[in-house]
């Protein structure tokens, strides 16, 4: 029992402990499989002088060590078996590619590679014709150090922008790779073979819990209800990357919306009040069933949006706008906005969607705290 016994050690003892890639047999999907862990362990003393605890510094290596499993098994393959490795790079759950040559020319790339970075004609191009995006992100001067020093790079939940569609605004992904340099018989580096994960979903959980925490830091402060709108747009504006972010409140009519919180990084601010059916005849009938109404680009949403002269005044290619119902009414709506198409995730609606319930919770927090503290003052 490797990890009882050092814990132990270290509440006993006061004995701090270091392991690195340890394997452990580990039950987390109804059956025993092997996982690799690095953590320490380290005494934490009270104000007595005793040990009142233990602090536990902990990463999970298994990815990275399956990952170099994989690697190391296919490049001990001969370059004579190319043809048997293509077809195993097709099937793998990893995205590959080999690049040939100082230029990094695509020889080849498997599905994954293509999901990681969208559709787009990439065999025979190099790596800064094909994915001119990426310039000035790190990427390509990190395989040219690889190609020069034959000396292989891994990346661990390194952040890339990518356009997956042409005209879209450059979407957010992470990934840990490998780049490895494929050498010829006499030992000269000849190209670089690219193999990695995307694990974008599991690095935007940790920042989105990472997020909601620090906006429940700031919201707590607050009581003035124009410091809790404008910090909720803030907040969701900065982490979603997006362009402008305002949070509106829906006039008793439900068809108006009166902008009360707006950060705008990249936009000119909007206030004032505005029809919500100015929009788009099925947006309000929307909101109204609780739906978040997201679009990917004015120009090609279907259904159409009909009269777009308000989006055009506004600057808006891509929105989301995220309702919020209280007792069957539509009360309030968060809504983010792109000057050029994008993508939107579940995920971001769903945060938009949530942002929008927090901010009015916060509001209805500080009329209350405002209401007791007058009434207390009439007593």
């Amino acid at each position: 029992n490797v990890v009882g016994a050092q814990a132990e050690a270290v509440m006993l003892r006061g004995e701090a402990t270091w392991n690195e890639r340890v394997m452990l047999l580990m039950e987390r999907r109804g059956y025993p499989e092997e996982t690799w862990f690095t953590w320490s362990y380290s005494p934490i003393y009270d104000e007595s002088g005793g040990i009142g605890g233990i602090f536990c510094a902990c990463i999970e290596e298994t990815p990275r060590i399956l990952i170099e499993r994989e690697r190391d098994r296919l490049l001990r393959e001969n370059e004579n078996e190319r043809l048997r490795l293509v077809e195993a790079f097709a099937r793998s759950p990893s995205f590959m590619s080999i690049l040939r040559g100082p230029q990094h020319e695509f020889e080849y790339v498997n599905e994954r590679y293509r999901q990681l970075i969208g559709e787009r004609e990439l065999l025979g191009k190099s790596v800064r014709e094909a994915l001119p995006e990426v310039e000035g992100q790190g990427f390509f001067e990190i395989l040219d150090r690889v190609y020069e020093s034959g000396e292989s790079f891994i990346g661990t939940e390194m952040q890339i922008f990518v356009v997956r569609h042409a005209g879209s605004a450059p979407q957010e992904a992470y990934v840990d790779f490998v780049y490895q340099p494929m050498r010829s018989p006499g030992g000269t580096t000849i190209g670089i073979l690219v193999h990695g994960v995307d694990v974008t979903e599991r690095t935007q959980a940790q920042q989105r819990d990472r997020f909601l925490l620090a906006l429940e830091d700031a919201l707590r402060l607050l009581s003035d209800p124009d410091q809790i709108t404008a910090t909720c747009a803030q907040f969701l504006c900065e982490h979603l990357r997006a362009d402008r972010c305002v949070y509106a409140q829906v006039q008793d009519d439900e068809q108006f919306a009166v902008v009360t919180g707006n950060y705008s990084p990249k936009l000119p601010a909007v206030t004032g009040r505005y029809r919500i059916s100015d929009f788009g005849a099925y947006v309000l009938p929307l909101l109204r069933a609780g739906q978040a109404f997201v679009v990917r680009d004015i120009d090609t949403h279907q259904p159409a949006l009909g009269d777009l002269s308000g989006y055009r005044q506004m600057l808006i290619r891509g929105a989301v706008g995220a309702p919020l119902l209280k007792a069957g009414r539509l009360v309030a709506v968060m809504a983010v906005h792109q000057s050029m198409p994008r993508d939107w995730t579940d995920a971001e609606v769903d945060l938009v969607t949530h942002v929008a319930s927090r901010c009015w919770e916060s509001l209805q927090r500080a009329r209350a705290e405002r209401t007791l503290r007058e009434s207390e003052a009439d007593f």
